[in-house]
């Protein structure tokens, strides 16, 4: 720079001129940095809480599927438990019933054998049946005959005795043949008749226990029935209480999700804000600090080149204007002499 340029300021202002462009341009470079840096860390925030979100609903995903699990497996449990108990109970139910029929069964089929006979006896499965059971059990039977035999020779002896001969004697013989017979087989009919009474009997009893059986049986898986409709209402209920649960979570989880991406975005907006707000104040300051300075160069020229001109009136004896007293108050303050 010239020595004039110096005297009247405009080397001052120029590097006045560039040292507001170089701040400028450092405010600038400032401010994009600041802004890309604030852009490239917001996504970065966000695609960190949709992680984490993520990973979370995973989490409360499989905290649940793991509960249902244990729970399915407990009330499957208890249900094989129930059916296990019921069955024992039954099983044993079954078991008396069967022993029971063990006993009755035999004394049953004899009184069915009986009635069998009874009705051969008395013609009721047909003559050749009837004329089967009185060769069978009444006259072809041995102990009969030989009894029979003794009889007749005993009646013999009493009628020859007393003197009872002939036709007499073979009519009375006859007569007390059938009525041995008549005997014999009516007393036989009776036991087979009591045979058959108690075999009916015992029918009836064990038909009894079958039915008591069968009422316990059902009165078994009444219950049963009635404890696992219990049980699966309580298993969907808690079911249903874990899948509330998980969506109440979710739910809380989402909200939080959107206020922490809302709390992002709102302070990302005010970070910029604050560095376009900082970024105006300076520039403005620069800007303020740019005049000023200027300003000062350009007065400080004016200033050098009235105390130039001051000194040379001086030097030439000029003593002011008009008739002021003061030649110095012809002059601004900057130039005027002591």
């Amino acid at each position: 720079m010239s020595l004039f340029a110096d005297f009247f300021g405009s080397s001052q202002r120029k590097d006045i001129s560039n040292a507001g462009a170089a701040a400028a341009t450092y405010l600038g470079q400032g401010r994009e940095k600041a802004l890309a840096a604030l852009s490239a860390a917001t996504p970065q925030a966000q695609s960190e809480i949709n992680a984490g979100y993520d990973t979370a609903r995973g989490d409360i995903g499989s905290a649940v599927t793991s509960a249902k699990g244990s729970l399915n497996r407990g009330y499957d449990t208890a249900r094989g438990d129930i059916g296990t108990n019921y069955d024992a109970a039954k099983g044993t139910y079954e078991d008396y019933l069967a022993r029971s029929g063990r006993t009755l069964n035999p004394m049953i089929a004899a009184g069915d054998t009986a009635r069998g006979m009874y009705g051969d006896a008395l013609g009721m499965n047909g003559s050749a049946a009837r004329q089967s059971f009185y060769d069978t059990n009444v006259g072809g039977n041995t102990t009969f005959n030989y009894a029979d035999d003794l009889a007749a020779k005993q009646l013999q002896q009493k009628l020859n005795a007393a003197g009872v001969t002939g036709g007499r004697a073979g009519s009375m013989m006859v007569r007390q043949g059938a009525q041995r017979v008549e005997d014999r087989t009516n007393q036989y009919l009776d036991r087979l008749k009591g045979v058959s009474d108690q075999g009916g009997q015992y029918r009836g009893q064990l038909a009894g226990y079958e039915q008591n059986t069968g009422q316990s049986i059902a009165g078994l898986q009444t219950r049963q029935g009635d404890q696992l409709a219990s049980l699966e209402q309580n298993r969907g209920t808690a079911l249903a209480g874990m899948d509330q649960w998980g969506g109440s979570q979710n739910a809380n989880l989402a909200t939080g999700r959107g206020q922490a991406l809302s709390n992002l975005t709102m302070g990302n907006a005010g970070q910029v804000a604050g560095v376009e707000s900082n970024y105006a104040g300076n520039m403005a300051g620069n800007a303020i600090n740019l005049g000023t300075a200027t300003a000062s160069a350009r007065t400080a020229g004016i200033n050098n080149m009235l105390q130039l001109a001051g000194t040379a009136l001086g030097a030439s004896g000029f003593k002011g204007f008009g008739s002021s007293p003061n030649y110095n108050s012809a002059w601004p303050a900057t130039v005027r002499r002591a």
